[in-house]
């Protein structure tokens, strides 16, 4: 549904309507129609030139000699969209949705935090991390393990040794010139400082405010052991995948877990790839909770997509002595600040009980839904 409204949205040139699309909702902005069609070639199919900004700024793809970009440049309405289109450089979602991961890898480069080996190149010095360049190339983590072996700089004289970005996109040796290990139930992970002091203000307190209470791996005793409590070792690894890679695998069995000890560790990033989970398991039996969760954690995100489902059933959810005493705590809690004499979790239910409806059919369906909640407030004594 919100897929579909998307490329209405873009048909009618609705920027804040897209807006609230793509950065509340996460809809994906280049998602195809039936068509084949993406919401930027409707957007210039139409003529919505400040549309069309706002796609391309936001990662719309539309790159000269493919199909997209021709598309849209002969379809476009307008010279000035097809000038835009022209002189507009290319930026994809990736680069445009830049978060803290990727801040991260940057100021561990810039900044060479938590660094364990200088490269001197041709009089420059770069700080590095044996981690990271083990993971990304064979040939660094031979030489680490052999040639260069305990030493902490390098020097590079061959005249082939330049300067370049080498990407870290790799999760696949955790495990190389680990400098902590923790120790959940009666499993050592090998891992970073780098990663684990840079990814969470939590784990820096932790290793660097707190090391001395660590103790020491027997196998090798040059590495610290921390205790981890109250985490299985199944939840740990998904929160290590996150940290070292951005990403990790949840289900609607672990998500929960993982969003306790993702606040917990001060995760802000895997409580929002939890929220996504989550949402996608809405139903009449678990909406109420699950909103719940988003207003506990602070998603919200989630918070508004469940507030949006609510709306589509809320005849069926006046009826629910779970959903009742929702509102009844939410009007509770927005009476003790004062701040208001309106009830958010209400509000938020008319606003999508009554956005969008165009047809007659559309603002009858909608008027009973609002009764019936009208209804409710009557009856518990909540009427605004």
């Amino acid at each position: 549904m919100d897929t579909s409204d998307l490329f209405t949205s873009c048909k009618k040139g609705d920027v804040s309507r897209v807006r609230y699309l793509l950065e509340q909702r996460d809809v994906e902005i280049n998602v195809r129609d039936k068509w084949d069609s993406t919401p930027l070639y409707y957007a210039c199919l139409c003529g919505h030139e400040e549309l069309v900004r706002y796609l391309l700024a936001n990662g719309a793809k539309c790159e000269a000699n493919t199909f997209d970009g021709e598309r849209c440049l002969y379809g476009a309405l307008s010279d000035a969209i097809r000038r835009l289109l022209k002189e507009y450089k290319q930026i994809t979602a990736k680069c445009m949705k830049r978060d803290y991961y990727d801040v991260f890898l940057q100021r561990l480069l810039e900044q060479g935090y938590q660094s364990d080996i200088v490269f001197i190149v041709h009089g420059k010095s770069f700080c590095a991390h044996r981690c990271i360049l083990s993971a990304r190339s064979a040939y660094f983590a031979e030489m680490f393990e052999t040639k260069w072996k305990g030493k902490n700089m390098i020097v590079l004289k061959h005249p082939l040794v330049g300067f370049g970005e080498l990407p870290f996109d790799s999760t696949d040796n955790f495990n190389s010139c680990p400098d902590v290990c923790f120790r959940v139930a009666d499993y050592n992970f090998l891992c970073h400082k780098a990663f684990f002091c840079g990814r969470s203000d939590y784990f820096k307190a932790l290793l660097e405010d707190h090391f001395s209470e660590s103790e020491e791996l027997q196998t090798q005793p040059s590495i610290p052991v921390v205790t981890l409590h109250n985490i299985s070792e199944d939840i740990f690894i998904r929160v290590l995948y996150y940290i070292y890679s951005d990403d990790t695998e949840l289900s609607p069995e672990n998500a929960y877990d993982v969003l306790c000890v993702a606040d917990m560790y001060l995760l802000p990033g895997l409580k929002r790839l939890c929220g996504r989970t989550l949402a996608q398991i809405l139903d009449e039996d678990n909406i109420v909770s699950i909103w719940r969760i988003a207003k506990l954690f602070q998603l919200t995100r989630l918070e508004d997509q469940c507030t949006e489902y609510m709306a589509k059933i809320i005849e069926k959810l006046v009826e629910l002595e779970e959903f009742v005493a929702a509102v009844k705590e939410n009007a509770e809690a927005v009476e003790e600040r004062q701040e208001t004499d309106s009830i958010p979790l209400v509000d938020d239910i008319r606003f999508h009980i009554t956005s969008n409806v165009q047809t007659y059919s559309a603002i009858e369906e909608a008027n009973q839904k609002l009764e019936a909640l009208e209804n409710l407030l009557a009856s518990i004594g909540l009427e605004c």
